[in-house]
């Protein structure tokens, strides 16, 4: 399983919920059509930022159901002619100069170790 996770910031002049449309109702029905290998595919819309300058509008997770290294992969991952695709879409939406892609290795607590958890079991 590869993990990708983004930080996104709109683009100027684009209000949060303008953002946020163009997000759901046109460029993800490109990325879920058009991305092989994709089987995940989260967006988190930031509602309000507590900390740090570059204010982030959205930390998108998607994740690939294939084994292997990242970069001996992307090429399958993202086939050119989607890169160009998406990129062009992003445009319209993204101030890409901004936004950022990390690869994630994610690690979660086990619900039962968690307090919160454990107070409604017992």
């Amino acid at each position: 399983m590869i993990k990708l996770t983004m930080l996104i910031h709109r683009k100027d002049g684009m209000t949060r919920e303008q953002f946020r449309e163009y997000y759901e109702k046109r460029h993800i029905p490109l990325a879920e059509g058009h991305t092989p290998h994709l089987v995940g595919y989260k967006r988190n819309f930031i509602v309000q930022q507590f900390a740090g300058e570059e204010q982030i509008d959205c930390i998108t997770e998607f994740w690939f159901d294939v084994e292997g290294d990242y970069a001996e992969l992307r090429g399958k991952l993202f086939p050119p002619e989607v890169t160009q695709m998406m990129a062009a879409d992003e445009e319209n939406f993204i101030d890409r100069s901004k936004s950022q892609l990390f690869l994630i290795e994610e690690n979660a607590s086990p619900p039962e170790n968690l307090l919160g958890n454990r107070a409604k079991a017992g």
